[in-house]
């Protein structure tokens, strides 16, 4: 709990104020169970042995009273707390995802996309639960059980130790337990995130399974990562059941204990009835709040686990291979000196020398695995080469701020992402100043505007998910447009091809050659048909570049591009 304390404490230091008024309240609360206890006593050694009824009634309507009161501060101290709770894992979310953002491509390929959503999405909510627990429950409760441990001592010194005898059987059985309940909370969290991950790359993969006729077999193919979550679910369950029903025991066990050694003094003559009973509602309102407490080690042993995961990430230090802060107004130029680079290390790009000329328009062409999109990604500083250096307008990315930088770049993606929402606001992604003309003319030079048009409410068409229900080369114009709407200085195309056809790149082309300022342009593609619109197409295979095209000429080629 210290660590979840730990990491959580600083986003709730603005709050501490409010943390004092908590447990004063909760303090009010004690205050106000205590002369439960008292009334109980008045009602067994004075109201009884004199019969007077009104005297026992207005006792009960008292004791009502009293724990109507209690439970009125409790939920208003509840409800001062969630709120800040809330605000406290909100603030944690924002610097997880800002970690999130500024770890590198590298990190996130070694530790994948389903893994990183899991803890973003589903450990959180954990942590959430768990300290919605220690702030509105667990807390108040412990104060509650100081103040009534004080009270019971001063009722009945004798009955206070026996119940002291007690309790270090209960924390025992707690601390054994939470350590098999955390274990079970570690294995359902492996099979979750495999179930989740599985379930992520199926829904995926739902055309195709449909289109194959392989839903059964999909079924099957799944069917034991399922009886694995089950069986962890069922384990996780069976070891929070016997945490609840063994402390449950335990603390009858202490009830019965405390009665029968109080019956003994009360036979004997050393305690009246009133007092032993009014020990026992005391006892009681004792163990009702470490129920409380006990109750939520499961939630709170359930966030430390999902805590690991989250401080995986924000413990993590590996920011964007560019940390420089010079900014320049891109004027479209850029170049890969000696460049190499590889993947867990193997080289995939090897000894690379490109370069890019302002306004030039250049295709990467080669087979499969040849280094081209790796190229891309090199250039926009995603990655950083082992040897060699990257160069925009001249000026090494080591001195650049990169991210200004690629706010200068369109980049359109092989297979397009749009998100829910509108068509305008999948064109205006990160732009959020831009004007509905903005969008109209970046739409109009990605040659998307007529077909926008023609949707049912126009630009203001809701897509849904992954907008499925436009064909693949409508949705790869307005990613097109999305590229354009900051009139880049640099566009890169990864495979446009796959989507659109000759008629399409080439009235794309012609739009971006007639632009004010054309900006440089790369086009990743294995397809030679696309090179017609280039100024110059460059020949990669093996991660080196073997042949560099130009209008009427070839150097230096091998004989197979010749």
């Amino acid at each position: 709990m210290r660590r979840l304390w730990r990491r959580v404490a600083p986003l709730l230091a603005h709050a501490r104020p409010l943390l004092g008024v908590a447990v004063a309240l909760a303090a009010v609360q004690s205050a106000l169970l205590i002369p439960i206890a008292l009334l109980i006593q008045h009602v067994f050694d004075d109201a009884v042995p004199r019969r007077d009824e009104a005297g026992i009634v207005l006792a009960g309507v008292g004791v009502i009273g009293l724990y109507v009161a209690a439970g009125a501060i409790s939920l208003l101290a509840r409800g001062l707390l969630v709120r800040r709770a809330k605000l406290a894992v909100g603030a944690l979310r924002r610097q997880l995802l800002g970690q999130v953002y500024g770890l590198s491509s590298a990190w996130h390929d070694r530790h994948g996309r389903d893994w990183v959503h899991g803890v973003v999405v589903q450990d959180t909510e954990r942590v959430d639960q768990a300290i919605s627990q220690l702030l509105t429950q667990s807390g108040p409760a412990a104060v509650v059980v100081a103040a009534l441990c004080v009270v019971a001592l001063a009722l009945s010194p004798l009955l206070f130790g026996v119940l002291l005898a007690v309790l270090p059987v209960m924390l025992f059985a707690s601390r054994w337990l939470g350590a098999r309940f955390r274990t079970r909370v570690g294995a359902w969290h492996r099979s979750f995130d495999t179930y989740s991950a599985d379930t992520h790359g199926a829904l995926r993969a739902l055309p195709l399974a449909k289109a194959e006729g392989a839903e059964d077999w999909e079924l099957r193919r799944r069917a034991g990562g399922l009886d694995e979550l089950a069986e962890a679910g069922t384990s996780l369950v069976r070891a929070q059941g016997a945490y609840t029903v063994v402390h449950g025991t335990v603390a009858a066990g202490a009830g019965v204990v405390v009665l029968v050694v109080g019956g003994v003094a009360v036979a004997r003559g050393s305690m009246t009835a009133g007092q032993l009973l009014s020990f026992y509602a005391v006892v009681g309102l004792i163990l009702r709040q470490l129920s409380i407490l006990l109750d939520g080690v499961p939630v709170v042993l359930a966030g430390l686990g999902a805590l690991e995961r989250v401080e995986t990430i924000l413990d993590a230090s590996e920011p964007d291979p560019y940390t420089g802060t010079r900014r320049i107004e891109l004027r479209g130029g850029w170049a890969l000196d000696g460049v190499t680079f590889g993947y867990a290390g193997e080289d995939v790009l090897r000894e690379v020398d490109l370069v890019i000329e302002p306004g030039e328009r250049v295709v990467l062409v080669g087979p499969n695995g040849a280094g081209k999109t790796t190229a891309v990604n090199v250039m926009l500083g995603l990655y950083r080469p082992t040897r060699g250096c990257v160069r925009a307008d001249g000026v090494a990315l080591d001195e650049l701020d990169v991210r200004h930088l690629r706010g200068q770049v369109g980049v359109v993606l092989q297979d397009p992402l749009l998100f829910r929402g509108t068509v305008a606001e999948n064109i205006a992604y990160g732009r959020p100043d831009a004007t509905e003309a903005d969008i109209r003319t970046a739409a109009e030079r990605a040659t998307a505007d007529t077909f926008v048009r023609a949707l049912p409410a126009g630009y203001a068409t809701a897509l849904g998910d992954d907008a499925v229900r436009l064909s693949g080369g409508q949705r790869q114009r307005i990613a097109i447009a999305r590229a354009l709407l900051g009139d880049p200085a640099l566009l890169v195309l990864d495979e446009p091809t796959t989507h659109l056809d000759d008629a399409a790149i080439g009235a794309l082309m012609a739009n971006l050659t007639g632009l004010p300022r054309a900006p440089s342009v790369i086009i990743v593609t294995h397809d030679p048909g696309v090179a017609a619109r280039a100024d110059r197409i460059v020949h990669l295979r093996d991660g080196r570049i073997v042949g560099v095209q130009a209008p009427g000429r070839l150097e230096p080629a091998e004989p197979e591009y010749a």
